[in-house]
């Protein structure tokens, strides 16, 4: 290998290792206000992602003192209020009638993501709709991913790029929690989508919170692109725990 390239490898690995160093230190940081305001001790923290006060518990905070927690947060009064707002919304189910509308969801989700990557949208001519309850749903998305599976595994740079790293960092620390509250991807990205809200005309994670709003979810597998519409209410689905 020529020096100049071990060099710059070499490099890089130093630049990579220190950005970790500061995301640790940030997230430490956090961490321990957290704790801190759960009355959990902050002796000997746990590793965050095992960190299961701070997952669960954070949610069972008073309004003032959840917002408090999230002062900390570049954009983190903008987090909570979308954490609130999605929460408290209960999926209704369309009728079969209008499944054109959820088409129409479906391809905006595909040219909305496509706009935000600036790729082209997927041109694929088999849309289609999936009815089903949870053990459906688990036998088709084991073999399907979001229409948004590339925009998802991007965000986080897409974040730190546009604006800073202590955005990065949030989007870190509290997807986590994020998740435990929803037990969605979608819902955590669209929470988190308000950092950068305003700064592209598209709005993916707009448009999937519309399917949640009516207990559908778009998803892509070798046949195309497809929505699925879950029978069951979300009361009647698994559950997390720690």
């Amino acid at each position: 290998m020529p020096l100049g390239h071990f060099r710059e490898k070499v490099s890089k690995k130093i630049q990579v290792i220190r950005k970790q160093k500061k995301l640790n230190k940030l997230h430490r940081d956090w961490q321990i206000t957290w704790r801190k305001a759960l009355n959990k001790p902050i002796e000997s923290l746990p590793e965050i992602s095992c960190d299961f006060d701070l997952h669960f518990d954070i949610w069972g905070l008073e309004e003032r003192e959840l917002e408090e927690c999230f002062a900390i947060f570049p954009h983190g009064q903008k987090i909570l209020q979308k954490a609130r707002e999605i929460k408290a919304t209960l999926p209704k189910s369309l009728n079969p009638s209008e499944d054109k509308t959820l088409l129409a969801i479906l391809e905006q989700i595909n040219i909305h993501t496509a706009g935000v990557l600036k790729q082209d949208p997927l041109r694929l001519d088999n849309y289609r709709i999936i009815r089903g309850d949870w053990d459906e749903y688990m036998r088709i998305f084991s073999n399907a991913d979001p229409v948004t599976i590339d925009l998802d595994d991007s965000l986080a740079q897409i974040i730190e790029n546009q604006l800073s790293f202590g955005a990065y960092a949030t989007y870190f620390f509290l997807s986590e929690p994020l998740y435990r509250l929803f037990n969605d991807y979608r819902l955590v990205n669209n929470v988190l989508w308000v950092m950068v809200e305003g700064i592209y005309d598209e709005e993916p994670y707009k448009q999937e919170f519309e399917l949640f709003k009516v207990n559908a979810q778009a998803g892509l597998d070798n046949e195309g692109l497809f929505v699925f519409i879950h029978q069951d209410s979300i009361d009647q689905r698994p559950k997390i725990s720690n």
